[in-house]
């Protein structure tokens, strides 16, 4: 299923709801950033739908060894994430559990606790592992 992506689009009015019918009518999959600097109680998913996801936090990268870390939104982490795993282990594979590559650090640490309320409201964590990274 063809993805789909626009970078932060809860921050536009209406936004949301046009990719959530655009992705049930052309059968294609929506990736949806959170909100920045929501913490993780009041995180919500924008449209519920079964073609599309919404990540949660923000991540920090750092563009250049000289530049300071920076937050941006998780969306284009994911669907690189999405393609590796299509082209590493195939499209049955779902995308969970792997490495964000490029992420030194999230806007906000989920704990398993927070995680359980979140996936109850059909939202993706990205949490950070100290044994393996950001996932």
């Amino acid at each position: 299923m063809p993805l789909v992506y626009a970078p932060n689009a809860q921050a536009l009015a209406g936004i949301t709801d046009l990719l959530t019918d655009y992705s049930e009518r052309l059968k294609r999959f929506v990736i949806f950033d959170s909100i920045k600097g929501v913490n993780p109680s009041n995180v919500t998913k924008p449209n519920p739908s079964t073609n599309a996801a919404l990540y949660y936090p923000w991540i920090s990268v750092k563009p250049t060894e000289l530049s300071q870390l920076c937050l941006i939104p998780p969306g284009g982490h994911i669907a690189g994430i999405y393609a590796r795993n299509d082209i590493e282990r195939g499209i049955h594979k779902a995308p969970a559990n792997q490495l964000v590559k490029g992420a030194s650090g999230l806007e906000y640490p989920i704990t398993d606790s927070q995680q359980d309320e979140l996936y109850s409201k059909n939202i993706n964590c990205i949490r950070k592992f100290d044994c393996r990274g950001n996932y």
